[in-house]
This record gives structure tokens, C-alpha cells and sequence, in this order.
């Protein structure tokens, strides 16, 4: 679990921020990226729900398996995907 992401995502949990995550999810060929709002952080069950808000549908998304994040005014790591 990348520290620095986990602590992006939750300083925009609820904000109505636009984010991106990306990463080799489970029961995917290849490398899959989510957008939308942070829902929620949950650090105990190792998930971030994100809200698509196009589709008005949320993913939860496994903190282990993030390997990028893009937010407004940068990315982790540094220089995005």
C-alpha cells in the first residue's frame, strides 16, 4: 500500500474532486484505471470506493493495487504512469 496515495485519497474523500487510479485490478486482462470522486477510504479493509460519475456507479478499488493516482495539480508517483 503506497502511504502517499493512501493520504491523497483521503484528503479528497467527500471533496467532489475528480480523481484517477490506476493499476492491475483483479479479473482484469490488463492495466485498468478509475475515475470519479472519492467515496470513501477504508484502510482497515484495504479499499477505496471511487464514484463514477458518468455512470453513477461505484468501484471499489483494492489500496494494494494502486500503482498510479493523477489529482488536480499532480500525480504519485511524481511524472503520473
Amino acid at each position: 500500500m503506497n502511504d502517499d496515495i493512501v493520504a491523497k485519497l483521503q484528503q479528497y474523500a467527500g471533496t467532489n474532486t475528480a480523481v484517477t487510479v490506476g493499476g492491475n485490478f483483479p479479473g482484469a486482462i490488463n492495466a485498468t484505471t478509475y475515475q470519479g470522486t472519492v467515496s470513501q477510504v477504508d484502510t482497515d479493509g484495504g479499499t477505496v470506493t471511487i464514484h463514477n460519475t458518468v455512470y453513477n456507479r461505484d468501484n471499489d478499488v483494492s489500496l494494494d493495487q494502486i500503482d498510479f493516482m493523477t489529482y488536480p495539480g499532480g500525480s504519485i508517483p511524481s511524472g503520473g504512469p
